[in-house]
């Protein structure tokens, strides 16, 4: 993919996302968010509906979970809108631009409360509460009250951690969600923010009839440069874990301390497996 997939700013990768939506044929729908960019822009979850209207089996693209991260979901979206797959008659695709738009405006991971979306989705009947521990030992480092300074140490204080914990219980430690100080890293909120609960209503409502859902959540910034990895979740058994790396190969990792990423809480991913139960591959 060539840098001219990429745009450096949300509401051009929104106006190329919809024309390549609209030159493919797709039914575009969007999800106007109560928030605005930085010079008061209407910000919005926009999505590309591509085959049948009544589809047994579905296909979820989605970019922009994790803002500012969004501008590689959009590229290849944009990329594969430009010579969409031909389609079995009960099969949809649907790409879902920006579930953060506010993130991807603002150019930041998180979004308008601080909240990571990715660890936002709590399964129901649990709290939004807790945190790792040793989380709390490290929140001063992670959340200073003022910009580093040089007799901070900033960098030896890293250092002396990593030395000290490990660096993959570390990264499990800072990384894999929390709940407890919302100024801090990898906050999971208080509760089920308005873009996510936004998209879960429109998804709800509109794959009544699929039978089997599946998804793809695009996002960037682990592994080696220029390298992708399919993260798969606990989510999915052994079985379906081997025909995925049959396929795939060494690209096909667990989401594990052991690997470049960790185990994480409120996946976003989960979230759609409690919201579509068993038929969700």
């Amino acid at each position: 993919m060539s840098s001219k997939s990429f745009a450096s700013d949300y509401f051009v990768t929104r106006e190329a996302f919809r024309q390549a939506a609209g030159n493919a044929g797709s039914v575009l729908f969007d999800l106007p968010l109560n928030k605005y960019g930085p010079n008061g822009e209407k910000l919005t979850i926009d999505i590309a509906w591509l085959g049948s209207k009544q589809p047994s089996h579905v296909l979820l693209h989605l970019s922009g979970v994790h803002g500012v991260e969004g501008f590689v979901g959009s590229a290849i979206q944009c990329r594969v809108l430009s010579n969409p797959p031909p389609l079995p008659d009960d099969h949809a695709l649907m790409f879902v631009h920006t579930v953060n738009p506010w993130g991807m405006a603002w150019i930041r991971r998180f979004n308008e409360n601080n909240v990571d979306l990715n660890r936002n989705f709590i399964a129901e009947g649990e709290q939004y509460a807790g945190a790792p521990a040793g989380y709390a030992k490290l929140d001063p480092l992670l959340n200073p009250k003022h910009v580093p300074r040089a007799l901070d140490l900033f960098l030896v204080r890293c250092v002396f951690s990593i030395l000290r914990y490990g660096f993959a219980n570390l990264k499990e430690t800072i990384a894999c969600g929390q709940y407890d100080y919302p100024q801090g890293l990898f906050f999971g909120g208080k509760q089920l923010e308005a873009s996510s609960r936004l998209l879960s209503d429109w998804l709800r409502e509109h794959l009544t009839c699929a039978e089997r859902i599946a998804a793809i959540d695009i996002h960037s910034g682990l592994g080696k440069f220029g390298e992708a990895v399919l993260f798969v979740s606990g989510n999915h058994g052994l079985t379906e874990y081997s025909i995925l790396k049959e396929n795939y190969g060494e690209a096909v990792q667990p989401l594990s301390k052991e690997g470049v990423a960790c185990s994480i809480s409120g996946m976003f991913m989960e979230g759609l497996t409690h919201l579509f139960e068993t038929r969700m591959l």
